[in-house]
């Protein structure tokens, strides 16, 4: 600020001595170079000024800006997935499974070998909640869907805090789509997990909350 008011001071004593020479044309010369100076500065700083707005409003959304407007359009998306080799039916599925398990549990039931009998597969239905008769319940699910009731056995679980539906295995793809086309028709979430230990045609299943 200081080098500015020095300047600035040299420029009016500079003018000062001028006029006291009676040398009017240099003392219009230096006033049409800060006119100039001046006019360069201001056009500078105005076309700054528009540039900053121009990337503001590119790159900056507004505080009332719709979120819609950032939202995914998974039916624009449905439309041309298909020529991406996209299946949009794993990310619109319905079903009560967790992620991690919808491969094992959604095969469709159409595509399940015919050839096994339901009555012969084995389930051990646990109550994992504290409502009274829910093994039961399911065990009567499971045998209007031709599950053989003599291989059905119920009982309680270790623990009462159970939630969802956790499922114990080791069975082929096509002996799991039989229990899980039963399960499916619940509300509850369905949690799966591998056991080596058991039977193709063996299942523990826990009802949960």
């Amino acid at each position: 600020m200081e080098k500015l008011n020095q300047f600035f001071r040299k420029i009016i004593e500079k003018i000062k001595l001028l006029w006291q020479k009676d040398n009017r044309r240099e003392i219009l010369y230096m006033f049409s170079t800060i006119l100039a100076i001046g006019a360069v500065v201001v056009l500078f700083i105005w076309v700054s000024t528009i540039v900053v707005k121009a990337i503001n409003a590119a790159f900056v959304p507004p505080a009332n800006l719709d979120i819609d407007i950032l939202s995914i359009d998974f039916e624009g998306l449905k439309n041309v997935a298909p020529r991406l080799g996209i299946d949009m039916g794993v990310v619109n599925n319905q079903s009560n499974i967790q992620p991690e398990e919808k491969g094992v549990l959604t095969e469709p039931v159409a595509k399940i070998a015919e050839n096994i009998d339901v009555a012969s597969i084995k389930l051990e239905i646990l109550n994992g909640t504290d409502i009274k008769g829910l093994a039961a319940d399911w065990a009567k699910k499971f045998e209007e869907a031709g599950f053989g009731i003599e291989n059905i056995k119920t009982g309680n679980a270790e623990k009462r805090d159970y939630a969802g539906i956790t499922v114990y295995y080791n069975a082929t793809e096509a002996v799991f789509g039989k229990v899980s086309a039963v399960l499916n028709q619940s509300n509850l979430p369905v949690k799966t997990e591998k056991d080596g230990k058991l039977d193709n045609l063996y299942f523990q299943i826990i009802i949960g909350k």
